[in-house]
């Protein structure tokens, strides 16, 4: 049970880091944080929307659909993850899509 609890600590550590790293405008970095957690569990919904959020920072825009795709297949109940996907929308000016994906956040 220590085990399991000290790989959520560790992910959480890490996307605590990448996190810090995105505020900064460091998005390589925090993008290295996230691919570290998802090395280790892809299906970690988290880890694959702030990788998204890094690659449209870098204009990697159909790497970063993936990923809110992936997150969203992982789970679909979470509201962050569709909002995560509205703002890609809005990023690529399908505001008709992002419009969507905010109201499926809402509910």
């Amino acid at each position: 049970m220590t085990n399991v609890t000290e790989k959520k600590n560790k992910s959480n550590l890490l996307i605590q880091e990448g996190e810090e790293f995105f505020r900064g405008g460091k998005f390589e970095y925090a993008l290295e944080c996230f691919e570290k957690i998802l090395s280790k569990n892809q299906k970690n919904w988290k880890a694959l929307n702030f990788k998204g959020c890094c690659l449209m920072k870098l204009d990697r825009f159909p790497e970063a659909k993936l990923c809110f795709d992936e997150s969203l297949k992982i789970d679909d109940s979470k509201a962050e993850s569709w909002g995560f996907f509205g703002s890609y929308y809005l990023q690529i000016d399908q505001n008709e899509n992002a419009k969507k994906y905010f109201k499926q956040a809402e509910l």
